[in-house]
């Protein structure tokens, strides 16, 4: 999905919706592991000691460009859901409820079918060649010291093999 109809989508179900009138704001993220998310930041005053909240519903650009409408929609009404049930609820059954009654997936996490945005660095085993994990930082040189591969086994502790995917 283009980043202008994705944009034009999440305005249209928060005024849907009424969020822009609970104070509600629409922002691009740079995330490449989630796709959406609503977040509550308090900000507070130094001079008046008065508390605002500022109330947030991201996308990842880099996510709604590798996914089609119908999962950016679900995406989009996941997080408005959690602005209606309250932020802080997490995924609960009040969230759950405001899920099937706006008319988006009572779930938790995406499926396997999302399409997600490749690591640039693959841990990867000497031995089988498989590749441990993917990452978008390169991971602590401590943590490539403890894993291991769990089909060659703990002989494999501080063996794995870090590669950059650019090069």
């Amino acid at each position: 999905m283009n980043l202008h109809d994705a944009e034009r989508l999440a305005v249209s179900l928060m005024q849907e919706h009424g969020l822009f009138e609970q104070g509600w704001r629409f922002r691009w993220s740079t995330g490449k592991r989630q796709l959406g998310a609503a977040h509550v930041r308090h900000v507070r005053d130094r001079r008046t000691g008065r508390t605002t909240d500022i109330k947030t519903i991201r996308l990842s650009h880099h996510l709604v460009l590798l996914n089609d409408e119908a999962e950016v929609r679900d995406t989009i009404l996941h997080e408005i859901a959690h602005a209606l049930a309250g932020v802080e609820r997490g995924h609960d059954a009040r969230w759950r409820a405001v899920c099937r009654r706006i008319g988006a997936r009572p779930q938790r996490l995406a499926g396997e079918h999302v399409a997600t945005v490749a690591g640039r660095y693959h841990v990867i085993c000497p031995r089988c060649s498989r590749t441990l994990a993917q990452r978008h930082r390169r991971p602590a040189r401590t943590w490539r010291q403890r894993a291991y591969c769990r089909h060659c086994g703990p002989d494999t502790i501080g063996k794995l093999q870090l590669r950059d995917a650019r090069l």
